[in-house]
C-alpha cells in the first residue's frame, strides 16, 4: 500500500509525500484467545548500532488493526463489535440488519 503511492501521491524521489497507510485486518474465526479483541501495531525505532535517532514521521508510515469477532449473537455485544458481528456474521437477512 506504500509502494502503490508512487506516481500517484509521490514521483521520482519526493518520498516526503508518502502518507501513512492503515490496515485493517477483521477476522471473522479467530481462536477462541482472540475472540473479541482489537489490537493496533506500529512501526517503532530500534537502534542497533549507534544512536541517531530518526523523526518519527520518517518511519511510522505503516499502522494495523486487528479486529477479532467470533461466535457470539451480535445482541450478546456492544459497540462496533456488535455492529461488524452483526454486518458479517449474524445469519439475518438485509432487511433484517436494516431495520436493526
Amino acid at each position: 500500500m506504500i509502494s502503490s503511492q508512487y506516481g500517484t501521491v509521490f514521483v521520482k524521489s519526493h518520498y516526503e509525500k508518502i502518507q501513512k497507510v492503515y490496515s485493517i485486518w477483521i477476522c471473522t474465526m479467530p481462536t477462541k484467545k482472540w475472540e473479541y479483541h482489537i489490537s493496533s501495531y506500529q512501526l517503532t525505532e530500534k537502534h542497533l548500532i549507534g544512536h541517531t535517532q530518526a523523526e518519527r514521521s520518517h518511519y511510522d508510515l505503516l499502522r494495523i488493526v486487528l479486529v477479532c469477532l467470533g461466535s457470539k449473537s451480535h445482541r450478546q455485544l456492544k459497540g462496533i463489535l456488535r455492529l461488524l458481528n452483526m454486518l458479517l456474521l449474524d445469519n439475518m437477512g438485509s432487511q433484517e440488519k436494516r431495520n436493526y
